[in-house]
């Protein structure tokens, strides 16, 4: 359906120099000061550009979108096999798209159909496949047009290549924030409404995402406002029954249930899902300290607020959609059904507030922190999971994953991006050297000295959780 709000006495749809007639396929609804234009039973060969032509009196004023169809029938009962053979008998490697910590993503070509596909290359050694083969697992069942969707994957020696979708419009905030993106409150009911239908089919599949951010939502196309959500590296199965406790996450967005090591549920992604909607609105992200550690602390208190001058413009019905996801106590918070039956996301809601142009400055700084960020942005496990590919163990999901403790020295782990652990009084201590923690290494033939310089130490008990800052590790 395309819609279009205007203050003209005439509207025209066209494709190409043909005007559309309407008919009981193409169905065009007129209102005062608003026109629909809906298309049902999509064809293959509906898509294409349409032009919309408003006219008043003082002229007319034109506007093009773009109608995307996808083929989803190629994926009907697809049972994705994880083959040994060569990938290259099969497909033509293309030239590099992005890369990541755990891959690198190709175009690639399909010699039996001559489809193009995206490649994700990811070599690891034997010890942390498992946590790759859980991913395939996961994305081989899924095939909703708002979840990226598995075609093929290949295991060598070296590690796999998991061929999906290639989704070539990048990451959605940065698509927004383009200058010749007019953004507007209904855009973003509008992309978050299509983030609750990915997310409602996942959780209808009981399966947690529990890495919701940003990143991991992608548009389709540059040319248009459809998205897919990504990446299931981290995802869980969640059966009636299970109790599953998990500390991995993305700060800024990871639910007060992960910091707190409580047990998970669906609610979870639907915390991740409340920020994702306040920063998008905004530019501001809620919970955000100077640390990782502070961000954490802000979590778990779960306190924020609408005082900024950013939200004079953003309707009552946003705010209500966000307060009834950012809930301390996940019990508490919106179903995912909830949300699509919330009034902000309904399709016909449309007010002159929720037309005007919103400014994205904020959402550019925000954007420009994550990017500074992003090596180095992940909240850990400390021993548990050290690093995303060492958070399973032989495929199997840890239903009570607790970090691993050490009586006195301190285990060092050297790499950037990991953590020292250490235990005090009893006290398991994790230090979070995520963004400034720095390893320097000095060694001799007869002795090593280590000095490490840790931003945030995030101290648990059975009886409270404290942050100290700027604090050295304790003495053996």
């Amino acid at each position: 359906m395309f819609s279009v709000k205007h203050t003209g006495e005439k509207v025209k749809w066209y494709r190409g120099r043909k005007e559309v007639e309407a008919d009981d396929r193409l169905i065009i609804e007129n209102k005062p000061g608003f026109c629909e234009f809906t298309i049902q039973n999509t064809l293959p060969t509906d898509r294409g550009s349409y032009n919309v032509v408003v006219t008043n009196k003082l002229g007319n004023d034109s506007a093009i979108v773009k109608l995307v169809v996808e083929d989803a029938s190629i994926f009907d009962h697809l049972n994705v096999q994880i083959s040994t053979a060569n990938f290259e008998d099969f497909y033509i490697l293309k030239e590099e798209v992005g890369s990541g910590r755990f891959g690198v993503v190709h175009k690639c070509i399909e010699k039996s159909s001559n489809r193009l596909w995206a490649a994700k290359i990811i070599k690891c050694k034997e010890k942390k496949k498992a946590e790759f083969r859980n991913e395939i697992e996961i994305m081989k069942h899924l095939t909703h047009p708002k979840v990226l969707r598995l075609w093929d994957a290949y295991e060598s020696p070296t590690g796999f290549v998991i061929v999906t979708e290639f989704v070539c419009g990048g990451e959605l905030f940065k698509r927004i924030v383009d200058d010749d993106f007019v953004l507007t409150e209904q855009d973003c009911a509008h992309f978050v409404h299509q983030i609750c239908e990915g997310v409602c089919y996942l959780h209808d599949k009981q399966i947690i995402h529990l890495d919701l951010k940003p990143e991991n939502i992608l548009c389709i196309a540059k040319s248009n406002n459809f998205i897919k959500i990504i990446d299931f590296g981290l995802a869980r199965r969640l059966q009636v029954g299970d109790s599953i406790k998990v500390l991995f996450g993305t700060p800024d967005f990871i639910a007060p249930e992960v910091v707190n090591y409580d047990e998970i549920s669906f609610a979870t992604d639907l915390w991740s899902l409340g920020v994702i909607c306040y920063v998008l609105i905004s530019g501001l992200a809620p919970f955000t300290g100077e640390t990782n550690g502070e961000t954490l602390s802000n979590v778990t208190q779960a306190e924020y607020d609408f005082d900024d001058e950013t939200f004079d413009e953003i309707s009552d019905a946003a705010k209500d959609f966000i307060s009834k996801l950012l809930v301390k106590k996940k019990e508490n918070r919106m179903t995912i059904h909830k949300c699509l039956q919330h009034e902000w996301l309904a399709l016909d809601h449309v007010d002159n507030q929720c037309m005007k142009r919103l400014s994205t400055d904020k959402l550019k700084n925000f954007i420009a922190r994550r990017k500074w960020q992003a090596p180095a942005a992940s909240f850990q496990s400390a021993g548990g999971r050290p690093s995303r590919t060492n958070y399973m163990n032989g495929g199997h999901t840890h239903q009570d994953q607790k970090p691993r403790q050490f009586n006195q020295q301190p285990s060092v782990n050297r790499h950037n991006n990991e953590q020292v652990t250490w235990k005090k009084n009893g006290t398991a201590i994790r230090a979070l050297n995520h963004i400034t923690g720095r390893f320097s290494e000095r060694s001799s033939s007869t002795s090593e000295s280590t000095s490490f310089s840790l931003p945030t130490q995030y101290s648990v008990s059975n009886e409270r959780r404290t942050f100290f800052r700027n604090s050295k590790p304790p003495k053996p």
